[in-house]
């Protein structure tokens, strides 16, 4: 290693809140030989790796070049990209969670200047709808893209905008080479984003942290095997998911039949071994002109550390790069973790990986569905069966429903030899049903948490649930499963405070004054949604409807006060306009039961939080999957919204009220100790397609043979 790491790193930057210093690393020996230690096992790296294929289906793909973000600390890195539950996982399997970048969604090009971005759109779709790219094989593709490539540059490059822009103004090579960057990213040309680092070196152009991030996300994308190209023209609409608009976030996740759906093959490059060699070698050297040019360190570039490590087969040193991440004073995020996690348990290293998931929990980082399916694994297969049980739980607690190849991974589980003797211990002193009644009674139904029940082997069948509840294979019915009154308010603090920061001056302070004074109330009613039930076939906003259901629920749900209808200000004219709206209007403020929201402000927040903080139903047809309750993560929204939400349909003759149903959809540890997962449908995460029902005897004699 050269001379540079005398002058190391003398400033690195720390992320605290709106705090930001500076710190000597040198002044933290250990800090520093492990930086040393990391920059030599990357550039001395001995490359045994025979072919370019990936080191697993987690590896396999990687999307765009990560970037900081401005995510607020509690998120866990868990806010970005909530559209798709599928995206979720498999950005996170990749390393990219909360910072996959915008174009991923709406194609836009990642350029310094917005005005440029518009100008790359257009020049981007000309001469492609002027090129027709064969899909015979890789070669020509990845030709394709790169020809593509340059001549953007030179067409932007050329432009007026370009150097008219501040960026050129200022410092005309610079923007050069970042414009040319982006566009490498884009278009996962490595080899021409190395030329242009080796131009750089050569006129010193000085370049700033993010132009370094994109040169060593190509060279983990390369090091992976293959690399998702940054494509403008494939806009894919992302599927409806489970709570969308993380999370996880995410906080979910789709099965890779869905990935491949979304992904086309055309999109993907792929390189040889010796690219994967000079990829790992020529990382060292960017990290090295980082450092020898005095960069700050951030997120983003540990992250790629940790790929490259993870892509040359060394998760140790992976790990390693996590703890000195988090002594330098920079939080790591879900993507860190998601790649070390990965390769452990692929490799069988059962200890590592629970070690980077305590790790991982200890900064309150929730892993995805990906990686505990991961850690599940990784359990049977040393047979650990208490790992196991606390596995389940966690997935119990983060997810509604499971996808596919989690639920094979969980009934693989309970089919294998060493899940017979599960919970064997206990055998002698099983807990009565009387203390397994108060345990789920504690924990707020759907589970004891006291450990394995039952004897012997398990009997594992597909089924369905009926309306009422019950298991139409062991006949137990499924219980209810609703927020506890401190997740409640913790809930409702979290939709406060994401509001809060969402809107101009006060004004959802003054509603939770007004909520505080008036409320609290038995049911709450989003108002626009009613009032635009249908609104081609009742002509726009109807206050017949609205009136119509206000009733219906006052009925059904209310004692006391009238529901809370909440209305956006901009239907108010239009209500005062008839006799009948005047009186409803009338009606509902002298009970201070109308709440209208203030111009400029989304109402969803405001129903959102009413209904939540008065504990009460709340009536509307809203899917709820706006981005803003991607924001709320899966931890208590999934759960709450199906426990409270009550949907309305209208005909000409009635109104009709559709109640919640009388069980939750969550994966359930019975009294008797039996479980029951539901499975999601591969094309709707929100559908459940069957449930797995898993039963054992209570009280079995059987022998050692058996």
């Amino acid at each position: 290693m050269k001379a540079f790491l005398s002058y190391a790193i003398d400033r690195c930057t720390f992320q605290g809140g709106a705090r930001i210093g500076r710190v000597s690393l040198l002044q933290n020996s250990n800090t520093f030989q492990n930086l040393q230690r990391t920059s030599r096992h990357i550039l001395s790296s001995s490359f045994t790796r025979a072919s370019a294929e990936p080191l697993s289906e987690s590896f396999s793909d990687f999307t765009s070049p990560i970037e900081e973000d401005n995510c607020s600390s509690d998120c866990a890195g868990k806010c970005e990209q909530p559209q798709k539950r599928h995206l979720e996982q498999f950005s996170y399997v990749h390393g990219f969670g909360d910072s996959v970048r915008r174009d991923v969604d709406d194609g836009a090009p990642f350029l310094e200047d917005s005005r440029l971005s518009g100008f790359a759109n257009e020049a981007s779709m000309e001469i492609q709808h002027n090129r027709e790219l064969s899909t015979a094989n890789n070669e020509k593709i990845v030709s394709a893209g790169i020809d593509m490539c340059e001549q953007l540059f030179i067409r932007i490059t050329s432009s007026r905008k370009f150097c008219n822009s501040k960026s050129y103004i200022a410092d005309p090579e610079a923007s050069k080479a970042r414009l040319h960057l982006s566009l490498c990213s884009r278009f996962a040309h490595f080899h021409g984003a190395l030329k242009v680092f080796d131009q750089v070196k050569e006129r010193q152009v000085k370049l700033n942290v993010h132009d370094y991030n994109i040169l060593l996300y190509l060279c983990s994308g390369v090091a992976s095997g293959n690399i998702l190209k940054d494509s403008w023209k494939s806009k894919k609409k992302p599927n409806k998911t489970l709570d969308d608009p993380l999370q996880d976030n995410s906080n979910a996740s789709e099965n890779s039949e869905k990935i491949e759906h979304n992904i086309s093959s055309n999109d993907i490059s792929q390189y040889s071994p010796e690219d994967v060699k000079l990829a790992i070698e020529r990382a060292a050297d960017i990290l090295e002109h980082m450092l020898e040019n005095g960069v700050n360190l951030n997120e983003s570039t540990y992250t790629s550390i940790i790929r490259l490590a993870v892509a040359n087969d060394d998760g140790d040193l992976a790990f390693k790069t996590i703890k000195l991440m988090e002594s330098s004073g920079i939080s790591p995020k879900l993507r860190s973790y998601g790649p070390v996690v990965h390769l452990f348990c692929q490799r069988k290293e059962d200890d590592k990986a629970y070690e980077v998931d305590d790790h991982m929990l200890s900064l309150q980082i929730q892993p995805d569905e990906s990686i505990l399916d991961s850690l599940l694994k990784v359990s049977i297969h040393a047979g650990h069966d208490d790992k196991v049980y606390t596995y389940l739980h966690r997935l119990r607690k983060s997810l509604r429903v499971l996808l596919p190849a989690t639920v094979k991974t969980i009934e693989n589980w309970f089919t294998c030899k060493a899940s017979v003797f599960a919970g064997k211990a206990n055998w002698e002193n099983l807990p009565s049903d009387e203390e397994c009644e108060l345990a789920i009674a504690d924990s707020g139904g759907g589970h004891h948490g006291l450990g394995w029940l039952g004897m012997g082997p398990w009997q594992v069948r597909r089924t369905h649930i009926h309306s009422n509840g019950t298991c139409m294979s062991c006949g137990e019915k499924l219980c209810v499963v609703d927020l506890n009154m401190e997740d409640t308010d913790v809930f409702a603090e979290s939709v406060a405070r994401l509001a809060c920061q969402r809107m101009k001056l006060n004004t959802f302070h003054i509603f939770q004054d007004w909520l505080g004074e008036h409320g609290p109330f038995d049911a709450v009613v989003d108002g626009a949604n009613v009032g635009l039930y249908n609104p081609k076939v009742y002509n726009g906003f109807s206050l017949r409807l609205l009136d119509a259901v206000v009733r219906r629920a006052e009925s059904r749900f209310c004692t006391e006060k009238l529901p809370l209808v909440l209305l956006h200000g901009r239907h108010k004219s239009e209500i005062m306009k008839s006799q009948a709206g005047v009186s409803f209007i009338s009606r509902f403020m002298k009970n201070n039961a109308l709440y209208f929201t203030p111009s400029g402000a989304d109402d969803d927040w405001f129903w959102l939080y009413a209904a939540v903080k008065c504990r009460s139903v709340l009536v509307t047809n809203d899917n709820m999957r706006d981005h803003i309750f991607a924001l709320l993560g899966n931890n208590f929204f999934p759960k709450w919204k199906e426990r409270h939400q009550v949907r309305f349909s209208i005909t000409h003759k009635s109104v009709d009220i559709h109640l919640p149903p009388p069980y939750s959809t969550i994966l359930q540890e019975s009294q008797r100790g039996s479980w029951h997962i539901p499975q999601a449908a591969c094309d709707d995460s929100e559908v459940v397609k069957e449930w797995l029902c898993v039963t054992r005897p209570r009280d079995m004699a059987f022998s050692q043979e058996t």
